[in-house]
């Protein structure tokens, strides 16, 4: 039987399609389209879905739009027949037709098209995109894998390129079961106001409230100075609200570098606390703070802008974060990052899912375990990272871009009274969504986020990956960045300072492992390396402080005790190097 020929998918439907979870899989992409229904502009008031198998698209649609007449068509009688007994209330809204010639086979015309994992079973899918285009008075809805690589059912890969050069907006969404359903592109496409170039010389201010540390705040700048903004006309507009007058000064200094910046002064009323492992934001502050961002929206909006960039002054930026922000064609869209949010919990984005920061799709009223829970996060993770694209998200914040439309609509921070959800960016995210606007994410170039001071020593590492990113014309990798994020700052010093000291640079490697000692005095193999550098050196007394402390720190380490008996040793010290191996052979008596 051939793959994908309509007796293979009539067999599929009447013998395995239920019992290989076929009918959840619909309903789970339904989900995906009746979300994005909502957005379009004007309610359709017919709908057809294209390729509409049992018929359970149809069904949901009815029962979510009631006042719209929903169609569904299908190649295959068998197939429409069981959609007539299945749903007899619908029995006349089936119909058969060939997807190939779909503007002949019905005269209707339909204000939105709908056309769900269809199309990537065919060898010429271009040719169905023209009919179901043809077909539509206004809107076409395509669910499709996303750049999966082709195999013996889904025999079309897809781009988003596809899309995009006919008009479609496109981005990327998952369902709660991602193994079987895979990343879709979601496809839309409004025949009335089809997606157009971005206009030349778009009109751009890129603003911050700033109350930051001065060696935050230097390269945060560094980074907007490092911006591509070729083809943009681009403006700076802060806030300065620093307690530090060094701070306050290095805006000056921006200033001066970039005349095309304005500074607001604004007092500090409340200190702002925070440590290595904290960020303390109160109420009072939360509220000050979106009232700044209120401020700006409203200034971007009056001097005309084409777009708003809101970024945190604790971030740095791929440079070529605005200009791919900019691409998406996305009212409301943030630039990923990756916080350590406390020291011993992995890194985790600032975008989510749903309801407060729950990081995993769920759908509602759905009871899952905490394995469940704990398998979807760890997907969604997995996906955010290996798959770069701009995705659908139900809440983002910190590095966002808006456009003129949503500035229009006065999406705002202000606190939203029946909501007790804490921040700022979360009223910002359901005011949004209730004026209509989706959010997205983009994780294309994902930013560093210096959450603590010693994430500092940090960024170098993260400019070399942007340099990589640059270099081999490709997206920034986004798995090392989660292992830099991830990384204690002392172990990632130390790893550099033992490659510096293989390479022979040993004065470089020095400093590494001072740097080290400086966050964690008690890091015993930097105490180790430092009394076989000091002993290269021939400084024997601080050889001998440090394999002291080596030992001390760590008496079972195999190869501290190797080092110490050894430095005995080249001290004439025979007998002292053979009790220090004695004891650690009584201990460790398999190691004889």
């Amino acid at each position: 039987m051939e793959i994908n020929s309509k007796v293979y998918w009539d067999a599929r439907f009447d013998k395995d399609w239920k019992h290989k979870g076929g009918l959840q899989q619909t309903q789970r992409l339904a989900e995906i389209v009746i979300k994005n229904i909502y957005f379009l502009p004007t309610s359709p008031i017919s709908i057809l879905d294209v390729g509409c198998a049992t018929g359970e698209m149809v069904n949901l649609l009815t029962i979510h739009f009631p006042f719209a007449k929903v169609y569904g068509c299908d190649s295959s009688e068998e197939i429409i027949k069981k959609c007539q007994q299945k749903f007899p209330y619908l029995r006349s809204n089936f119909f058969v037709a060939d997807i190939f010639e779909l503007s002949k086979e019905t005269k209707k015309r339909f204000d939105l098209v709908v056309c769900s994992n269809i199309l990537e079973h065919l060898h010429e899918p271009e040719k169905v995109l023209e009919e179901l285009i043809k077909v539509s008075k206004r809107y076409v809805l395509i669910l499709v894998r996303a750049e999966q690589e082709p195999s013996e059912k889904q025999v079309f890969c897809f781009k988003e390129s596809f899309f995009t050069q006919k008009g479609f907006s496109v981005h990327k969404d998952f369902t709660t079961n991602v193994s079987m359903d895979g990343v879709q592109f979601v496809a839309i496409l409004d025949k009335k106001f089809p997606l157009k170039p971005l206009s030349a010389n778009p009109k751009v201010l890129i603003a911050s409230p700033v109350r930051q540390e001065p060696e935050i705040l230097r390269e945060f700048l560094v980074s907007l100075s490092a911006l591509d903004i070729t083809g943009l006309q681009v403006d700076f507009l802060f806030i300065d609200n620093n307690e530090n007058q060094t701070s306050s000064t290095l805006l000056l200094d921006f200033k001066n570098k970039h005349p095309s910046t304005i500074i607001w002064q604004i007092a500090v009323l409340n200190p702002y606390k925070r440590g290595e492992n904290y960020h303390s934001w109160k109420e009072t502050t939360i509220w000050r703070v979106a009232a700044f961002k209120n401020k700006i929206i409203s200034y971007a909006f009056k001097k005309g802008y084409d777009y708003l960039f809101l970024v945190d002054s604790d971030l740095i930026l791929h440079p070529y974060t605005l200009k791919r922000l900019i691409r998406r064609k996305k009212d409301i869209i943030s630039n990923i990052f990756w916080t350590k949010w406390y020291p011993d919990t992995s890194p985790l984005p600032q975008i989510w899912f749903m309801d407060d920061y729950t990081l995993y799709k769920r759908l509602r009223r759905e009871s899952i375990t905490s394995q469940d829970k704990q398998n979807r996060l760890k997907e969604a993770i997995y996906l955010l990272l290996l798959q770069p694209g701009t995705y659908e998200v139900g809440g983002l914040g910190a590095c966002t871009l808006l456009s003129q439309k949503a500035m229009k609509k006065k999406v705002n921070f202000s606190p939203l009274y029946n909501i007790s959800l804490i921040g700022e960016d979360r009223h910002f995210c359901i005011r949004s969504v209730s004026l209509g606007f989706q959010l997205f994410v983009d994780t294309y170039y994902p930013a560093f986020h210096i959450y603590r001071k010693d994430d500092l020593l940090k960024v170098s590492y993260f400019k070399q990956l942007c340099e990589e990113s640059i270099k081999n014309n490709m997206p920034l990798n986004g798995v090392k960045l989660f292992q830099l994020v991830e990384s204690s700052t002392v172990n990632l010093l130390f790893q550099e300072g033992t490659s510096l000291l293989r390479q022979g640079q040993m004065e470089r490697a020095l400093e590494r492992f001072k740097e080290v000692l400086k966050l964690n005095m008690s890091h015993a193999p930097t105490h180790n390396t430092l009394a076989f550098i000091y002993w290269q050196k021939k400084d024997i007394e601080k050889a001998l402080y440090h394999i002291t402390k080596a030992v001390e720190l760590a008496p079972d380490d195999r190869d501290i005790i190797w080092n110490c008996g050894q430095i005995m040793i080249g001290l004439g010290k025979v007998e002292d190097a053979y009790e220090v191996y004695k004891r650690y052979l009584e201990k460790h008596p398999e190691e004889e």
